[in-house]
């Protein structure tokens, strides 16, 4: 789940997430979904279990999961939170 959440991240270096619509990349966003249904279909189709030696996660189980997975937007939006205020001070300092 962290990939999936960085790769949110990885559409600008610069530019947070949310101002460039976390929504508007459908093929991101198909991506995303076929990953995470090839993910539920590994955990919770008896057959792929087996052969991938996995079992069902319980709900805190998820709760987990997707705390550590979205802790990568936290990070990285940081990140460029930093950087993008650094960049403005180098600009702004006279020569």
């Amino acid at each position: 789940l962290l990939e999936l959440f960085n790769a949110f991240n990885s559409r600008s270096e610069k530019h947070s997430l949310f101002t460039l619509g976390l929504f508007s990349n459908r093929w991101l966003l198909g991506g995303v979904a076929a990953s995470l249904a090839m993910t539920l279909a590994v955990i919770y189709i008896p057959t792929l279990r087996g052969a991938f030696h996995t079992y069902a996660l319980s709900g805190t189980d998820w709760t987990i999961a997707i705390l550590s997975g979205f802790s990568i937007i936290v990070v990285v939006e940081l990140g460029k939170l930093i950087a993008r205020l650094r960049s403005k001070a180098v600009i702004a300092r006279p020569h």
